[in-house]
Formats: C-alpha cells, sequence, structure tokens
C-alpha cells in the first residue's frame, strides 16, 4: 500500500513537472512568435524607406542632371576557375555586369528631355523671345485686350502635319474670337503654306472666350515634310468682338518667327 502510495505520488509529481514545462515553452513560443512578426514588420518599414529614399533621388536626378546612384545589395560575382597544374594557381573569369545601370541612364536622360518649359506670356501690343523645342522663337501678338501663351509646335511625320498649340486669355467681356483662313499662313524653305485647319477649344474656327479663362487654340498646318525643321514665320489672321454683339470689333494678328518643329 505504501509502494502504491508512492508511485502515485511520483507520478503526479511528474505530471506537475511535465505541466509547467510545457505552459513555459508554449509562452516562450509565442514570445519568440511576436519578435518574428515585430522584426518582419520592421524590416518592411526599413524597405519602404529605401524606396522613398531612391524615388526622390531619381527626381532630384531628373532636374540636376546627375544619375541616381542605388544602394544594392552587392552580389558574389560568379566566376569560373581553372586549374593552372603543378603550381596550384587559380585564373578567375568575370561575369559580365548587369545592363541594369544601363538602363537606369537611359530612362534618366529620357525624363530629362521631357522637362516641361514655362510657356512666356506675351500682352497685346508686344514681341517677346519664347524658348520652343530648345530654340529662341519670336511671337508677336497684334490682337487686342488678349495675352498669348504659345506652349509647343509639334510635328506628325506620317501624318505631314504639323499642330500649334497655344493659350489665349483677356480680362474683358466675354469675347467672341475668329481665326480667318484669309492671310493665315506658314513660311519655310521659300514655301508658303495656306492648307491649315483652326481650333479655338473644342470648335473649329471660332468660339467663345470667356473673362479671365484661359482657351487652348491650335493650328495644324498640312502637307508639311520632315525635312522642314522649322518656320520661318507663321501669321494667324484673327478677329474679336463682344460676345453679345455690338460695336468694338478689332482685328489682329499673332505672328511666331523662327519655329522650331519637334517630329516624332
Amino acid at each position: 500500500m505504501r509502494t502504491h502510495n508512492l508511485t502515485s505520488m511520483l507520478f503526479a509529481t511528474l505530471f506537475c513537472c511535465f505541466f509547467s514545462i510545457s505552459l513555459s515553452a508554449q509562452n516562450f513560443f509565442s514570445k519568440l512568435d511576436k519578435i518574428s512578426q515585430t522584426v518582419e514588420k520592421s524590416t518592411q518599414n526599413i524597405r519602404k524607406v529605401n524606396n522613398s529614399v531612391q524615388n526622390v533621388r531619381r527626381e532630384v536626378a531628373v532636374f540636376t542632371g546627375e544619375v541616381p546612384k542605388e544602394e544594392t545589395t552587392n552580389e558574389p560575382d560568379q566566376s569560373a576557375t581553372t586549374d593552372s597544374g603543378s603550381t596550384g594557381n587559380r585564373s578567375t573569369a568575370s561575369v559580365p555586369a548587369s545592363p541594369k545601370n544601363n538602363t537606369n541612364n537611359s530612362q534618366v536622360k529620357a525624363l530629362k528631355g521631357k522637362q516641361p518649359t514655362l510657356a512666356v506670356k506675351v500682352p497685346s501690343g508686344q514681341s517677346k523671345n519664347v524658348s520652343i523645342n530648345g530654340s529662341n522663337a519670336i511671337v508677336r501678338n497684334m490682337l487686342g485686350s488678349y495675352t498669348i501663351q504659345v506652349l509647343d509646335c509639334q510635328g506628325n511625320s506620317g501624318d505631314q502635319t504639323v499642330t500649334i498649340t497655344f493659350l489665349v486669355e483677356h480680362n474683358v467681356a466675354n469675347q467672341s474670337l475668329y481665326i480667318y483662313p484669309k492671310d493665315t499662313r506658314a513660311y519655310a524653305k521659300g514655301q508658303d503654306y495656306t492648307n491649315i485647319d483652326r481650333f479655338i477649344g473644342s470648335r473649329s474656327f471660332n468660339n467663345v472666350v470667356p473673362t479671365d479663362i484661359p482657351m487652348e487654340c491650335r493650328v495644324v498646318i498640312r502637307n508639311v515634310v520632315s525635312s522642314v525643321k522649322s518656320f520661318d514665320s507663321v501669321i494667324l489672321n484673327m478677329k474679336t468682338q463682344n460676345k453679345d454683339g455690338g460695336r468694338g470689333d478689332q482685328k489682329g494678328t499673332l505672328e511666331m518667327k523662327n519655329l522650331n518643329i519637334q517630329w516624332n
């Protein structure tokens, strides 16, 4: 009987010890799992910060003209080893470098080429030098009450067209603006171009230009081959009047000289 009691006490003691160890192990693994999750979150945050830094460097490089230096983990170079016989010397042949840096350089150059230039406002009755496609053009605005901003001059070699885009704006009462085909023409290489489509906003030929609201205008010059690199002169014959009619019609011209064409 006594032996049986001792055996029962021994098993009870062993069970208590095992249960205590099991609880300790569960607590330990639970804490270890929490630590692992914390480390993983910290790693993800570090990666996000590193990506943000790289993006900022790329943007800075675009405007400063410098190629951003990317922080990447160096991977061991794979090399081919060749035994040199009795001397035991080995020669290594390095693997060609990845073209990743060259790709980054090309992307930065492309972004630099796409940097927008601020359009210069030319008030009525004035002429100003304006940078268009990397060259100075002369914009002469003789349209009363209007301010003109020439935005770009794009050529389409497939369609053989050149599109000139500009903004018009005024601070008087709502005006009806017209671009007439007569005397609207372009000159280049001793030739004149008169086949020209005219758009004011979403409409052809004429449209209402509200007070203090810029309106985009386009002229599409047709039958221009890509060998023409610039226009000596582009003259637009225009007229503006009060939207509600009455007196006060004003005729004027917009002339652009030495206008470079950017062909696609």
